[in-house]
């Protein structure tokens, strides 16, 4: 190749992987699926014990793409799901009618796949991006969810506790999802110790975008994000487990399968959620307090209402409340400061001041 050619290629290339960060501009659209949990273009670990309901859940959040409707407290992006059934194909089957995935008011195909992809075959994985595209092309429509049930059975005879291993694995299925910009949801199973995250190596919960953990509670299954790479974590949500009767057998006895329907947080979970958010709050705001206090806030004096104190905070810290439950909110706050042995705001009538 001559001097000339090189110099070309290589400035073609160093303009393709390069950015100027000085010329970048935000987007703020954000491509979800599901806003919050799941995003297209990325990967996901869903796991927990047996029995917990995982692939129960990975249908529940396949109907919600399917039909349009809310998920996990959240908004959900419509398009085509492909279930990658490598354990129980026909059982896959049986819920999505269980979840009336077949009437008319699907707006995309749910579609199954009865056999697995081996994702430690980059071939076998090239094939699998044909068969997708075909499917988008057949559709006319985009897939928002790919789901591979399981992981374990997907990998072939790669080692999941091999870093190595898994990391290729890894790498292609962020291929899939990127070749589609659709969302790769991945059910797992925990290992022996299930506060350890998911079974395996530490590489795949590394690689990953997000990982969602399922555990039994009071009587349904709580839905946590451990991880989120490029948002904030949402708040844990619950499920629990019903049993739909299919029809009778030749016999006449019911054939049933099991589904996943969202339901409130238990109290304590509710509770839990709570004096997290309180402590946040505390938190800012005595931050905001120190920054007063040290005339870091330009044009604010170190005598205050609530009121002015509120109008300091992030929008996001009090998010849904109206100016005068901001107010109530920061008074409480600044009430129990007082209290503090060493207070650093003090009440004169009906104004703060800060002590520090």
């Amino acid at each position: 190749m001559h001097s000339l050619d090189q110099d070309t290629s290589l400035s073609a290339r160093i303009n393709s992987i390069y950015a100027d960060a000085r010329n970048h501009s935000p987007s703020l659209k954000t491509d979800y699926v599901v806003k919050g949990w799941f995003y297209r273009g990325e990967t996901s670990l869903v796991y927990g014990p047996s029995n917990v309901g995982k692939s129960a859940f990975a249908g529940m959040i396949g109907r919600a793409v399917v039909l349009r409707a809310g998920a996990l407290g959240a908004r959900v992006q419509c398009g085509l799901v492909v279930h990658v059934a490598a354990e129980a194909p026909k059982a896959i089957l049986d819920r999505t009618t269980a979840y009336e995935i077949n009437r008319d008011e699907a707006v995309h195909p749910y579609l199954v796949r009865q056999a697995p992809v081996d994702f430690s075959d980059e071939a076998e994985v090239g094939i699998f991006l044909q068969e997708l595209r075909q499917l988008q092309e057949r559709h006319h429509a985009d897939i928002a969810l790919i789901i591979l049930d399981t992981l374990s059975r997907s990998i072939g005879i790669a080692d999941e506790n091999n870093a190595g291993e898994m990391t290729r694995v890894v790498t292609q299925l962020e291929r899939v999802a990127r070749g589609v910009q659709a969302h790769v949801m991945c059910v797992h199973h925990t290992g022996k110790d299930a506060d350890r995250g998911g079974r395996g190596s530490s590489a795949l919960r590394s690689a990953v975008d997000t990982e969602v953990r399922l555990a039994p509670q009071e009587g349904s299954v709580r839905v946590s994000c451990d991880k989120q790479r490029n948002e904030a974590k949402p708040a844990p949500r619950a499920f629990r487990l019903d049993a739909v009767t299919l029809g009778d057998d030749q016999d006449g006895d019911p054939r049933t399968t099991v589904v996943a329907l969202e339901t409130e947080p238990s109290a304590s979970e509710t509770q839990k959620q709570g004096r997290g958010a309180q402590s946040d709050h505390h938190a800012v705001i005595r931050t905001v307090v120190s920054l007063v206090a040290t005339n870091r806030v330009s044009s604010f004096d170190k005598r205050f209402s609530a009121g002015d104190l509120a109008r300091l905070l992030p929008e996001n810290l009090l998010e849904g409340a109206n100016e005068e439950a901001r107010r109530k909110s920061v008074a409480r706050v600044l009430g129990k400061l007082a209290l503090d042995p060493t207070p650093i705001v003090a009440k004169e009538g009906n104004r703060w001041r800060v002590t520090c």
